[in-house]
């Protein structure tokens, strides 16, 4: 599991989430946590995805379950990271290297605009490159 989410310091839960979390006994490295703290914007966000990816990568997963919160966005009433419209786009074609089925579970993101214009950027950034291949 990997997951980047804002920094137990400054975000709920407070206690758990921190950078050397790596799982336990045989689940030891299976965990990879990105704390992020807050005013994360684009760019920020972008370059830890990248190497989220990474480690994805390696383990050659056959599927992906992403949980997608979008009160990573700004503006956001309980969220503190600043990814825009177009960061959100950017962050769904990030996932399409990947080239493995994604089920997308929706689980955080409290502005009714940011939900619209969120879900609508990442739809459109993670099925943008799949109107070009052949199946």
């Amino acid at each position: 599991m990997l997951s980047i989410h804002g920094h137990p310091q400054t975000a709920y839960p407070y206690f758990a989430g921190y950078k050397d979390e790596q799982g336990d006994t045989d689940g030891k490295g299976y965990n990879k946590n990105y704390p992020l703290y807050p005013g994360a914007d684009d760019a920020k966000y972008l370059k830890v995805l990248d190497d989220a990816i990474t480690h994805i990568k390696k383990f050659k997963p056959n599927y992906l379950v992403i949980s997608l919160g979008f009160d990573i966005m700004k503006g956001d009433p309980t969220g503190a990271f600043l990814i825009s419209k177009k960061g959100m786009e950017e962050i769904g074609k990030r996932f399409t290297q990947l080239n493995v089925p994604i089920l997308v579970v929706q689980e955080g993101g409290y502005s009714l605009q940011n939900l619209r214009a969120g879900a609508k950027s990442f739809f459109k950034g993670i099925t943008t490159p799949c109107e070009t291949l052949s199946l």
